[in-house]
């Protein structure tokens, strides 16, 4: 994946940086060092609390005008775009392994709002799968204990 992303992203190669974590939730890197955190399709398959923990640490990297950008698996909003997550969720307890160990979530309960501002947030659904998108700046004045 990092070799596929350092590809799509050579026209801007100059201004934005994949790195690769260890898969510990403590990233190497000073307070306040980048202009955006992007994370896409990654949180549906970790532990929340693990996703907490770099939502934190993303907000400590972050500089005052940084954005959090997420783009997840969701639940849906209503009616029938909400009766696939839910078998996908039924599944996933079951057997993780049988939807690639990823789960519908709901990004703007990580995205926690005394540490945030929530600038804009999104559903869209495409044959009845729900991503949510969330892009939200770091609440000033919020310091994370990370």
């Amino acid at each position: 994946m990092v070799v596929l992303s350092i590809a799509r992203l050579r026209q801007w190669a100059e201004r934005a940086e994949i790195k690769l974590s260890d898969g510990s939730t403590r990233i190497e890197q000073p307070d306040g060092a980048f202009d955006n955190f992007v994370s896409n399709y990654v949180f549906d398959l970790l532990a929340p609390e693990y996703v907490a923990d770099i939502v934190s640490e993303a907000h400590r990297m972050l500089g005052n005008n940084g954005k959090l950008c997420l783009v997840s698996l969701g639940q849906g909003e209503s009616g029938v775009s909400r009766i696939l997550p839910a078998a996908w969720e039924s599944i996933w307890r079951i057997k993780p392994e049988l939807v690639g160990g990823c789960r519908p979530i709901d990004l703007r309960r990580l995205v926690k709002v005394e540490q945030w501002s929530i600038e804009r947030y999104e559903t869209v659904t495409s044959l009845g799968i729900t991503s949510e998108v969330v892009v939200a700046s770091p609440r000033l004045g919020f310091k994370t204990t990370a």
